[in-house]
């Protein structure tokens, strides 16, 4: 397992996991749209579309907004 993520500055480590975090959003959220219960995949989608993973995606992008401008 690497540990570059413990030698990394706080900016870099975000900008390495926000656009999974993103990503992620977005197909949960889209997948909570089209799958039907009973879907192998509904935990992951019902964790990964619900409201408090999509708050930690804007607040994790809004951090990495800030760590930028300053």
């Amino acid at each position: 397992m690497s540990n570059s993520g413990w030698a990394a500055q706080p900016g870099e480590t975000m900008a390495a996991l926000t656009p999974c975090m993103r990503l992620y959003g977005h197909l949960g959220t889209e997948l909570a749209k089209t799958v039907g219960a009973g879907n192998p995949y509904q935990q992951w989608i019902t964790t990964y579309s619900g409201p408090n993973f999509l708050a930690f995606v804007v607040r994790v992008k809004s951090l990495l907004d800030s760590m930028a401008d300053g």
